[in-house]
């Protein structure tokens, strides 16, 4: 089966929608599967493995409109040309990616999926609703044969916007599987010692600084807690950052001068080894006003850890409060603090909820039951050929 993925910013922002569909191309390309991936020239940074990548030109893409519409039109001739090596276009997300998609369709009869990254505030229904041009792309969009929905909150979001429920599939995320697990001890030790870690206490926040993180909630939630002995020997650690696209750092690090919480709290840039520092922790902090399905938490879960997190709809289709994790409502500095107490107080059985946290991940989440739904729809689309 030969794929055409397009994803026009392709390490732009490498965050969680690029990752997920570096997994992906990997697991596919497995598979047997041929895939290509079409994305701007200015904004990709780097090679894909296991897939043929071609940058399209997007000349004057400073000036946002423009730089689209040149993105458009020569991917738009590539597809031309290149038509007859193409089974399936899947796009990432519902803008310019999926408007390339839809002229293939109508033009070349080549189905199309769209797969829907983001819901909430920085959702792409809410985007596009506030788009210039917003009725011609919606009738654009009703020529999409599969809408793929990671949430159910995309789905509910897909269906406000007019799109047929028999067109939208659950495909969630996918999670590659630790060998390693945080909620055993000998386990948990070895990553400490590798990484030279010496607290006896440890959570962490894997991701972006940006501002919809909460980070400052956190924060803030230690510093109450500085004269409670459940704070002995404890450690934040702040893993990530990815550049100043919606940044706090800078914020975040004045909180913690401020409130003298360095002996708490420290900066660890992007790493590769992202398992080992969950499975090294304790405590797993996503304390986010909206997500998509975000990639760090399944991350977390397939390295069986506890986890605090705000109990947002994207949040709850993988957490269970008391059962996987403990689950506070969004800016909620109080909550948030009695939940960090009563978790390094050991007033919650952290082994228990690592545990339950991987039994849902391996059962729905893996990336080889992932990649084979895609298959199951690809195949599915294909033979029916919606037009």
């Amino acid at each position: 089966m030969k794929v055409c993925f397009i994803c026009s910013g392709f390490g732009e922002v490498h965050g969680g929608a690029q990752k997920q569909l570096t997994k992906l191309i990997h697991k596919l390309s497995t598979r047997g599967c041929e895939i290509t991936l079409l994305s701007r020239k200015s904004l990709t940074t780097k090679n894909i493995p296991n897939a043929q990548l071609v940058l399209i030109p997007d000349y004057f893409s400073s000036i946002r409109m423009i730089g689209s519409l040149s993105f458009i039109i020569f991917a738009f001739i590539w597809v031309l040309k290149n038509r007859k090596n193409i089974d399936i276009i899947h796009a990432i997300q519902m803008y310019s990616n999926t408007t390339i998609g839809v002229l293939a369709k109508i033009f070349f009869k080549i189905p199309v999926v769209t797969k829907i990254t983001a819901t909430n505030e920085f959702g792409e229904v809410k985007t596009i609703r506030e788009l210039p041009f917003f009725s011609i792309r919606k009738r654009l969009l009703a020529g999409v044969d599969r809408f793929i929905a990671i949430t159910t909150q995309a789905q509910n979001e897909l269906i406000s916007l007019g799109i047929d429920n028999s067109k939208i599939i659950f495909i969630p995320n996918g999670v590659n599987l630790s060998q390693k697990l945080s909620f055993k001890q000998e386990d948990k030790q070895v990553c400490r010692n590798e990484l030279n870690i010496n607290s006896n206490k440890i959570a962490v926040y894997l991701g972006r600084f940006s501002d919809e993180k909460n980070i400052d909630i956190a924060l803030e939630s230690i510093c109450k807690l500085k004269q409670n002995p459940v704070l002995e020997g404890f450690k934040f650690l702040l893993v990530g950052g990815a550049g100043n696209y919606r940044s706090v750092e800078a914020k975040l690090k004045d909180i913690i001068q401020k409130n003298e919480l360095d002996k708490y709290v420290g900066f660890i840039p992007s790493v590769e080894n992202v398992y080992d520092y969950l499975v090294a922790s304790d405590i797993f902090v996503l304390l986010s006003t909206s997500e998509g399905l975000s990639n760090a938490l399944l991350e977390a879960m397939a390295c069986g850890c506890c986890v605090l997190a705000t109990d947002i709809d994207a949040n709850k289709d993988l957490l269970k409060d008391n059962q996987n994790s403990i689950l506070v409502k969004v800016r909620d500095i109080e909550g948030t603090t009695e939940a960090f107490k009563k978790i390094l107080g050991e007033e919650v059985d952290t082994r228990q909820f690592g545990l339950n946290a991987r039994k849902v991940v391996e059962e729905n989440y893996s990336m080889p039951v992932v990649a084979e739904r895609h298959l199951e729809l690809y195949r599915d689309v294909i033979k029916n050929k919606i037009v």
